[in-house]
């Protein structure tokens, strides 16, 4: 079995669906996984990146949700 990495483009997409061109494939991509390969792999900086995007002006996710998000993550 091997995992795929995933970017902050990628999650940023599929959290917010903001782009109707790459929300979609970013949907495709993390809701039907191809076969052998139903791991992802996220790393931190990632993680860090997505926060900080969230947070910004454009997105305006509350705090608390980014924490959430977060904590999660790191199990």
């Amino acid at each position: 079995m091997s995992s795929r990495a995933l970017d902050t483009n990628v999650l940023l997409r599929y959290l917010t669906a903001d782009d109707p061109e790459q929300s979609p494939i970013a949907g495709r991509l993390i809701d039907q996984p191809k076969e052998n390969s139903d791991d992802f792999l996220v790393t931190i900086p990632v993680v860090c990146e997505l926060t900080w995007l969230l947070r910004s002006r454009r997105y305006l996710a509350p705090t608390r949700r980014c924490s959430f998000c977060t904590m999660a993550s790191s199990s």
